[in-house]
């Protein structure tokens, strides 16, 4: 590897950016980007990602949290390879494989009783809007601040405000180029307040479709409380609004059943993708059958999609769902987690600093404030005072110590089955010479 103690060796990234400029938005087409320091993947293996100057990095963004078995496993390469040599690609009819995903999912989700499938996270979470719209009646939808939804037009509001009115929430759109009038009838909502969220749906309870909510907001390092997924549930019950779960992160990265089976609390409707198929395009709406069953063909309420459902993906999905499903896999990468946050926590307890490693599961993220943030609004405070120019140093020292971890709202990192005890340590030993370098503005 060519790092130095200051400096990375990104010679051909720097020419590639500059040549791609000229022809793709400031030389990513893709259009994802960040700095400094943004380089171009060559290729990856297991946990190690490498750049085009043949620099490797240990990988904690995981593909944005789909790599849950790591780069190139070959297992799911295998699964693939059949499909593709059967010539089971694409044909936008039914296949054998749609069917055992389906039949997978009903079996490992709490509120799968059937299944439909698309091709991502903003595709489900569209499609189930529509599902509680056709089933209530109504048309207004709720999320919740600092919640990322998709980047469709009606959820592409307040995902990562970054300022408020004198404390109260406010619309922000994730883009330019949303007129007012798509979000109209999207409602947003402060996280983990069940009160104020109580007084809104009963509010508005005639005009409420559906509460969108994810269980856990890693991309915003937020936990739900118990009682507040408990009380959606209830309230929700009571109103007759459809609750549905954003489970897209949370989804099969940490557990077979989601963060619905991981607090007891059984939605209407969940959107799955990223972890299911690792690194395969595929997402999924599941649900229960009386919303479900109004789906077409069987109902009126159009699903589609040219790549719904592709053969690639459901291969994949098939291929890890079998090694998710293995004993000790989650209790591995449970394992992981816990190394990382108590190593990092104890680092920060033994420097007496101010500063947290929180997360679940296999995700964890480092967090220079000592207070856990509870909503949205404590991110933005946090960020605001020095929070988001702590994080951006940090990212850019472990960057140039070989550890990736790629700019976000905050420094959420993923763990893949492909990560070892030996890399957590290391994480866990870079981090505390960077705490030893800050320390004097961290007490």
């Amino acid at each position: 590897m060519s790092t130095t103690e200051d400096t990375l060796e990104l010679q051909n990234s720097e020419a590639l950016l500059k040549d791609a400029s000229s022809f793709s938005p400031l030389g990513v087409p893709n259009c994802k980007w960040w700095a400094p320091d943004t380089f171009y993947i060559r290729r990856a293996s297991g946990s190690r990602i490498f750049d085009v100057d043949n620099n490797e990095y240990l990988d904690f963004w995981c593909g944005a949290g789909p790599h849950i078995l790591g780069h190139a496993p070959s297992e799911i390469i295998d699964g693939v390879v059949e499909a593709i040599n059967e010539g089971n690609v694409q044909f936008a009819m039914p296949n054998f494989r749609d069917v055992e995903v389906a039949r997978k999912l009903s079996e490992f989700i709490p509120c799968a009783e059937k299944v439909a499938l698309c091709v991502s996270g903003t595709d489900g979470i569209l499609y189930a809007v529509r599902l509680a719209r056709a089933y209530t009646g109504k048309t207004k939808i709720v999320k919740f601040d600092g919640g990322y939804q998709g980047w469709a037009d009606p959820v592409a509001v307040n995902n990562a405000p970054d300022s408020y009115n004198t404390g109260e929430t406010k619309y922000a759109t994730d883009s330019a180029g949303i007129p007012p009038d798509a979000y109209g009838n999207t409602i947003i909502l402060p996280y983990n307040d069940i009160e104020t969220a109580a007084i809104a749906l009963k509010h508005q309870q005639d005009e409420i479709a559906a509460v969108l909510v994810e269980t856990m907001i890693h991309s915003s390092n937020l936990i739900a409380r118990p009682d507040f997924l408990e009380g959606l549930r209830t309230i929700c019950d009571e109103l007759g609004i459809v609750l549905i779960f954003d489970e897209i992160v949370t989804g099969f990265r940490h557990g077979l059943g989601g963060g619905q089976a991981i607090y007891g609390v059984t939605p209407d409707l969940g959107v799955f993708g990223k972890a299911m198929a690792s690194g395969y395009v595929i997402a999924a709406i599941v649900g229960k059958n009386k919303i479900m069953s109004l789906a077409a063909p069987e109902g009126t309420v159009r699903i589609a999609g040219t790549f719904g459902g592709n053969a690639l993906g459901t291969a994949a999905a098939l291929s890890t769902l079998k090694v998710l499903a293995r004993p000790g896999f989650y209790e591995y990468l449970y394992k992981l987690g816990d190394i990382v946050r108590n190593g990092i926590n104890e680092a920060i307890t033994e420097r007496g600093l101010k500063a947290r490693c929180d997360g679940f599961g296999s995700v964890w993220c480092m967090y220079f404030s000592e207070v856990q943030p509870q909503n949205h609004q404590d991110v933005v405070e946090y960020r605001q005072s020095g929070g988001a120019a702590m994080d951006q140093t940090y990212r850019a020292y472990m960057q140039r110590k070989g550890i990736f971890i790629r700019q976000q709202l905050v420094n959420r990192a993923y763990i893949s089955a492909a990560h070892t005890e030996e890399d957590m340590y290391r994480t866990v030993e870079a981090t505390a010479a960077f705490l030893d370098i800050h320390a004097e503005g961290l007490k």
